[in-house]
């Protein structure tokens, strides 16, 4: 397979005056603007699946930049889409491999938001993830190292789980706190799996 999946279509009968970027848990909907509480909301037994609301007619494009993801990871399960009948909002099924750590999820719901701006004819791929005219999240740009690194294989994040500290104040631990600071990328390492890094380290970004 050399695209997205996409499943079949779901009827939409939910409102669609919705704000771009958002998120939401399959039922009840429950709309969510804040990424970083919604990575935590991914935690919940049972969780699969979720409503996104992308830009207008670009839900082919957001499925194309998650799976030209997957592809340069060289990930063994790729996630899945359904259409529905708002060209707007986009259900994604999410594999075990995002569901596996708060860090990953919180990068994921950062590339949803990333594969809006993505242009699948022109192939920008590399100015959306790592210099973004429009960024996904403030203080984005000072984890593109992290970004790197992540995407030359290292996967797993060698330090402390990061946890919500204070959904009042949406003081977080996600992606971007936990990779803000210099060189705070060194804590991203590759699985313990033996398989080689799907992109060897520097040669296709440059160095980190």
């Amino acid at each position: 397979m050399n695209q997205p999946e996409f499943l079949e279509t779901e009827t939409w009968h939910g409102h669609v005056n919705l704000k771009t970027g958002t998120f939401s848990q399959m039922s009840p909907l429950k709309w969510e603007a804040c990424r970083e509480r919604f990575a935590c909301d991914m935690s919940k037994p049972g969780f699969k699946s979720f409503y996104f609301v992308g830009i207008n007619t670009k839900t082919q494009d957001i499925a194309n930049f998650i799976f030209k993801t997957e592809e340069i990871l060289d990930l063994p399960e790729r996630t899945t889409y359904h259409r529905t009948t708002s060209d707007k909002i986009l259900k994604v099924n999410m594999t075990d491999f995002w569901l596996g750590s708060y860090i990953r999820r919180s990068l994921f719901t950062l590339l949803m938001r990333l594969g809006s701006y993505y242009n699948s004819v022109n192939d920008n791929y590399e100015t959306i993830l790592f210099n973004p005219s429009v960024l996904p999240s403030p203080g984005y740009i000072n984890t593109v190292d992290a970004v790197k690194r992540f995407m030359y294989g290292a996967t797993s994040y060698d330090g402390d789980e990061p946890e919500i500290k204070s959904t009042s104040t949406l003081d977080t631990g996600g992606w971007c706190k936990t990779f803000r600071e210099r060189n705070s990328w060194k804590l991203l390492v590759k699985d313990n799996d033996n398989r080689p890094s799907p992109v060897s380290f520097g040669k296709l970004w440059g160095q980190i």
